[in-house]
């Protein structure tokens, strides 16, 4: 497996591997979420920044990490940019499985 990219703003690795026993090749993307994670974590620990955000008619509810972008892609067709998903990302929002992407309490 080669590096292809690392884009330290993201954090994400683009890695080429090629089989030849197969003639596959293959593009693996890879991410570390730690960061974006412990980030989320701070934001939903303090206090008055969901109520800051309503006030000037925003609310920063969750951060999605590129890579659980490519997950929710993948594995169950959710493009979090097409607007006609919002139910869809909503749900796996409000899910507990994926309670570490939010940033504030309540159901979005």
């Amino acid at each position: 497996m080669r590096l292809l990219d690392y884009d330290p703003l993201t954090g994400v690795s683009t890695y080429h591997d090629y089989d030849p026993l197969t003639d596959t090749t293959t593009i693996y993307t890879s991410q570390d979420v730690a960061p974006a994670l412990e980030w989320n974590k701070a934001l939903f620990k303090e206090d008055g920044a969901s109520a800051r955000g309503k006030k000037i008619g925003w609310w920063h509810v969750a951060s999605i990490p590129i890579g659980v972008q490519e997950k929710w892609l993948r594995e169950y067709g959710v493009n979090i940019w097409d607007k006609d998903h919002l139910p869809r990302v909503k749900r796996l929002l409000n899910d507990p499985e994926w309670r570490y992407l939010r940033t504030a309490a309540g159901r979005v």
